[in-house]
Order: structure tokens, then C-alpha cells, then sequence
């Protein structure tokens, strides 16, 4: 009879409300080691909508409004403590990027860098005095003290360890580098109506939040020069939700250079249907200047289209030479990638088989392996 404790991984899950952080998640779960017996605890807010159907999880719901970041982190600083003793932790992970509590003995702390922003003084310095620039300095000073004190730090790209390891003045302890994986949804997408979405068919799709470090304007900028030169490109569509100040300047651009039907606002569309909306491009444009890892980007070359991608780091890291490089800052070079990849059958085509092929280093399989092992690793078990 094995009488062997189960490692207990205690996983703070306060901040994976949407999107990534909850993708991130459900698929690390959905991968659990089957040689391993893990007992796993997700402790997310009492307004999460957050489901995983496994056995070896079980999902705890903390009555107590902790979406407020202010009485979360007071939450987490006085109560968090006495809890992890009562669940006899042995491994709080926090992929958040925050620890906010002191775990007690014998319970070791484990946290993930996945924004870049805090870090990236050329992005900050874009937004204006105030709630923006207040939030990401606090998030550059508690981000980085976690990650020092953390026992062991989960860094998503080479690139994301070298910003750290440069800007850390204690060091950081221990870590691993574990690129984020891809759903298998992108790789054989449905055949399904999006038309209610998307009326449109062959277009450019560039999917992001519409703000200011992805290049929205640079972009229409691009598209104003091409037109001055008698180029057509097929309707360029922005996906994603909006970043107010920063949209109404995107607006304003369209507006003065007449490209209402030239670049259309999409707005955000479900996750489940991204693949469809990857599989009706002609090809794929990712503008971003800051990354961590470039899940979008990811998930474009799985879809096995052509992408023009912005060569600032760390996308040439993920991209390799299976996608066509700009700089995101310069329109006249964003409009010449644009005119090229657009008049090109044969780059096209080779692009697209590029974009596969080396899709196919990235899988949420791999992802959770390698997490679970570094995971279990600080109690000895692998």
C-alpha cells in the first residue's frame, strides 16, 4: 500500500478573471501529470466563472471581494497565511506575477513573470501622468520583490529571464524558462459561421487590445502611404477590445485619411472563435513593441498563415524565419512588409508552411510537463 503524501500545489488564482490568465490555467489543469499524484487547490474570487472538470482539483471560492486589488492584497498579506496552514500546503504558485503574502514553514512560493509593461520604460513613458503610470511603477516594484523572494520563478521566454535578471539587484533564486503552449483549436480550426462577426472574407487580420504599445496608428499610417501609392490591400480589421484614450486617436487617424472602408474596429470576439477568424485571412499582422510571450503570435503561425510581425523582442525568439519582420515604429517599413506579403502568392504560401512547421515546437502538453516538474521539483519530487 502507497502511503506516500500528495504533493499539495496551492495555486492563487485571484488574478485570472479573463482571457490569458484563465487559458493559462485550464490548460495547465487539463494536463496533470498521470505518474505523479498531485492534490491541487485553485483559490479564485466568488465572482470567478473559472471551470475545470478534474478530479484532483478542487476549486475554492473565497468569500471576500478580493477583485478589489487594495483589499485583495490586505486579504492575501493577513488571511492567506493561516489558510495555506489549514490546507497543508506545500507549493503556493502564484502565476499572476505577485506574491502577496509570507507562506509559512514548509510551504515554498513559486511565482511567474508574464507583463512585460512595468518593465518597459519606452512603453510606460507612452501613457500620460496618472492612474496608468501610478499602477505600472507599483506593478515594476511588487513584481520584482516576488520574484526575488520567490523560491523559484517561471519566466515564459528567454527574453522575459534576461529583463528580470538585469533589472534584479538581490537576484532571483532559482527559475525556469517555460514558453506558453498552443490550443489545439488554432491548429485544426471548425468550419463555422462568423458572419455576425466578421462580414467580410480574404482579409488582414491583426488581433490585439487597441493600445498604445501595438502600433494600431502606425499601422493606418502605413495604410494611408500605400493608398497615396495606388496600393490596394484587402480590409485590414482590429480585433480586440479597446483602450479608450488610445482608440479615439486610432478614430481620429482613420477618419483624416478617409480609411473608414479600408480599416474596420472589430471589437472583441469570443476566444473559441479565433481560429475561424485566423482561417478566413489572407494573412496575419502582429504590431506589438512589448511582449513576454507572444501568445497571439503563437497561435497565428499555428493557424499556418502567413504572418508580419513586429522584430521587436522577444518575437523574433518565438517567429524564428517563419514569419516577415518590421520594425513596428516606422509606417513606411510596416506599409512595405504590407505592399510585399500582399502581391506574393509563392512568400505567401512559403510562409505559411514555415509558420507550421515551427508552430509545432509549442504545445500546452509540453507546457504543463515541464511546469509540473519544476513545481515538484522543490520538495524532491520529479
Amino acid at each position: 500500500m502507497n502511503n506516500k503524501k500528495k504533493l499539495h500545489i496551492f495555486i492563487n488564482a485571484f488574478s485570472a478573471r479573463r482571457g490569458g490568465g484563465q487559458t493559462y490555467l485550464i490548460n495547465l489543469l487539463k494536463h496533470l501529470p498521470k505518474e505523479q499524484e498531485l492534490k491541487i487547490t485553485l483559490m479564485v474570487s466568488r465572482t470567478s466563472n473559472l471551470q475545470v472538470n478534474n478530479s484532483q482539483v478542487e476549486i475554492l471560492k473565497i468569500d471576500f471581494p478580493v477583485d478589489n486589488p487594495y483589499l485583495r492584497a490586505l486579504w492575501e498579506k493577513f488571511r492567506l497565511p493561516s489558510l495555506l496552514s489549514k490546507f497543508s500546503a506545500d507549493i503556493l504558485f502564484c502565476p499572476g506575477g505577485i506574491i502577496g503574502t509570507k507562506a509559512p514553514k514548509g510551504c515554498h512560493s513559486v511565482t511567474m513573470f508574464r507583463n512585460m509593461i512595468p518593465f518597459d520604460m519606452e512603453q510606460r513613458r507612452k501613457y500620460r501622468w496618472g492612474k496608468s503610470r501610478l499602477r505600472y511603477w507599483l506593478l515594476h516594484r511588487t513584481m520584482l520583490s516576488s520574484m526575488e523572494k520567490a523560491e523559484h520563478v517561471i519566466f515564459i521566454s528567454n527574453y522575459a529571464k534576461e529583463v528580470i535578471l538585469k533589472a534584479s539587484k538581490k537576484g532571483i533564486k532559482n527559475y525556469s524558462v517555460i514558453p506558453h503552449g498552443i490550443g489545439e483549436a488554432f491548429t485544426h480550426p471548425k468550419d463555422e459561421d462568423i458572419s455576425t462577426d466578421i462580414p467580410y472574407k480574404g482579409y488582414i487580420v491583426y488581433t490585439s487590445t487597441i493600445d498604445r504599445y501595438k502600433s494600431q496608428v502606425e499601422i493606418v499610417e502605413a495604410v494611408n502611404i500605400l493608398k497615396q501609392k495606388g496600393v490596394t490591400l484587402p480590409k485590414i480589421l482590429f480585433v480586440g477590445a479597446f483602450e479608450e484614450n488610445y482608440v479615439d486617436q486610432v478614430i481620429e487617424k482613420i477618419s483624416l485619411y478617409r480609411l473608414e472602408e479600408d480599416i474596420k474596429l472589430i471589437g472583441p470576439i469570443p476566444y473559441e472563435k479565433m481560429p475561424t477568424v485566423y482561417k478566413n485571412s489572407k494573412f496575419i499582422l502582429f504590431a506589438s513593441q512589448s511582449e513576454n510571450c507572444p501568445n497571439i503570435l503563437l497561435e497565428s503561425i499555428a493557424s499556418k498563415k502567413a504572418v508580419a510581425c513586429s522584430n521587436m523582442p522577444p518575437m523574433p525568439e518565438f517567429g524564428k524565419d517563419s514569419v516577415l519582420y518590421f520594425d513596428p515604429r516606422k509606417p513606411k517599413q510596416i506599409a512595405e512588409i504590407l505592399s510585399t506579403i500582399n502581391e506574393d502568392y509563392r512568400l505567401i504560401k512559403d510562409l505559411e508552411e514555415k509558420a507550421y512547421k515551427e508552430s509545432t515546437n509549442y504545445s500546452w502538453v509540453k507546457t504543463s510537463q515541464r511546469t509540473w516538474q519544476a513545481l515538484s521539483s522543490l520538495k524532491g519530487i520529479s
